[in-house]
Order: C-alpha cells, then sequence, then structure tokens
C-alpha cells in the first residue's frame, strides 16, 4: 500500500495535472520546475523549465513557436526568436541532448518541437490503479514519504517594459538605429583623422608627396633629402604632442564644414 503522501504512476491518469514528469533518468517537478537526474539538482531557470514541461507534456507533437510564444512570453516585451532559442540550448545543455542527433528534442525548422523522449506522468493522491514509480528489478522503492518543499520561483533574466509590444518594439528598433549612427558616427571620424594624418607634409605620406610635387629647385632637393629621415620626424611629432595640434584643429574645421559639430 502506498501512503497519501506516495507518488504513484496512473494507469488511468486523472484529470488533474501530474505533479512530476519523468523521462530517461531525469525529473521534471512540475509545482517547483526543479529538474533532477538521478536526484541529484540540475540547474535551469524557470522559462526552460516552463518549455521542457510544456513540451514533454505534449510528447510526440509538433509544438510550434507561436504557440510557445503566446503560453510562455504572453505580452512580454522580449526579442522572442532570441529568447526561445536561448531557452531551448540551455535545455539541451541541462539534458545533454544533442541537436544534430536528438534523443530527447526534436527541432522542426521554422516550425517548432518535438518531444521525442517517453514521458511517465506522476500524480499525487485520489489514485484508482496506483502503481510505485520504483520497479523491484530496476531500483528499490523510496521509503522517504516526505513532501517536497517548494522553492521560490527565479525570477527570469528578461527584459521587460510595462508598454504594449508594438510601443515597445518601436523602442527597440529606435535605440537599434540610435546604435548604428552612433557607429556611423565614430566611422566617419576615424577616417577623417587617418585623411588628415596622411596629408600632413612630411615623406613618406602622401601630404610629403604633394609638397615635394609643388617644390621646385633648390627647395625641391633640400625636401627631398629629408626622406630617410621621415618616420623619425613623426615619431618626434608624435612623442611631442605636435601632432595632435596639427590634426586637431583641422579635424574640426572638416566636422565642422559636414555639419557633424556645431
Amino acid at each position: 500500500m502506498l501512503s497519501s503522501t506516495n507518488l504513484a504512476i496512473c494507469a488511468e491518469p486523472p484529470t488533474s495535472q501530474p505533479a512530476m514528469l519523468r523521462f530517461e533518468t531525469f525529473e521534471l517537478d512540475l509545482r517547483s520546475y526543479e529538474l533532477r537526474k538521478d536526484g541529484l539538482r540540475i540547474r535551469l531557470q524557470i522559462k526552460p523549465a516552463k518549455l521542457l514541461a510544456m513540451l514533454a507534456l505534449r510528447r510526440g507533437e509538433l509544438v510550434t513557436r507561436d504557440e510557445i510564444e503566446k503560453a510562455l512570453w504572453k505580452d512580454e516585451f522580449v526579442e522572442f526568436e532570441h529568447g526561445i532559442n536561448t531557452a531551448i540550448s540551455k535545455i539541451r545543455v541541462a539534458i545533454e541532448d544533442d541537436r544534430e542527433h536528438p534523443r530527447v528534442i526534436e527541432t522542426l525548422p521554422k516550425q517548432g518541437y518535438r518531444f521525442l523522449a517517453d514521458v511517465g506522468m506522476i500524480y499525487r493522491n485520489g489514485l484508482k490503479t496506483p502503481v510505485e514509480v520504483h520497479s523491484p528489478e530496476s531500483d528499490p522503492p523510496r521509503t522517504d514519504t516526505t513532501t517536497p518543499i517548494k522553492v521560490a520561483e527565479e525570477k527570469p533574466q528578461e527584459f521587460v517594459l510595462p508598454v504594449s509590444k508594438p510601443v515597445a518594439r518601436g523602442l527597440f528598433l529606435f535605440i537599434e538605429f540610435g546604435y548604428l549612427a552612433m557607429y556611423l558616427a565614430a566611422l566617419v571620424q576615424i577616417n577623417v583623422v587617418l585623411a588628415v594624418f596622411n596629408m600632413i607634409p612630411v615623406p613618406p605620406l602622401d601630404g610629403g608627396n604633394v609638397l615635394s610635387g609643388l617644390l621646385r629647385g633648390q627647395a625641391a632637393e633640400l625636401f627631398n633629402n629629408l626622406r630617410p629621415y621621415g618616420m623619425l620626424i613623426l615619431y618626434g611629432l608624435l612623442l611631442t604632442g605636435v601632432l595632435w595640434r596639427i590634426v586637431t584643429p583641422v579635424e574640426i574645421a572638416i566636422f565642422r564644414a559636414l555639419g557633424l559639430t556645431s
């Protein structure tokens, strides 16, 4: 006889929800959403654990991505596609499953997921034909009848805004465009700095070649005699800070001409 607090598998499942799901060597508590393997707890966040339970309860069925979004994400503003992919990845790590050769969760591209492993549903109380969870041939029956302690749910690490989804998506796109504008501005600034630096009239920079072509006679000859020392001159300008005193004013003037600064 099982005591009133023992868990059992029911040959004719009652209408109530199961208290625990068992597949392979794993157990998933549907009250605290704790995942265990051979009795040892495996770290898994609440959202991935709920997704695992949803798939296991519909074993063999295609669970679409739209169904998952409506069931688990609802009106929360998150990047759903990234969120579900991350959750599935965390589940696979926890249960040691392989995406390419799945034994538990099969991915159907652009459709959803299917739970492949056999699932045992464990109920509590009010059973017509209870059978003990552990058979004598495989594992000794449990003697611990202590009611499991519920663990407080961990809050999912997701960014949620108290606004409607269309407004939130608009804000998200606005932020993305803002970052893109910042990157483009930085790219323009870097190219302007390099262009100004390259036009400094010191060989072997382009500015030195331009000046060499403009000079005539003895001035051109004297300037060309400096070419072997061009890199030393540049190092000297850089170390003394004179280089930036030359580049910065020209850079600011170019930005003002382009209307990129006040």
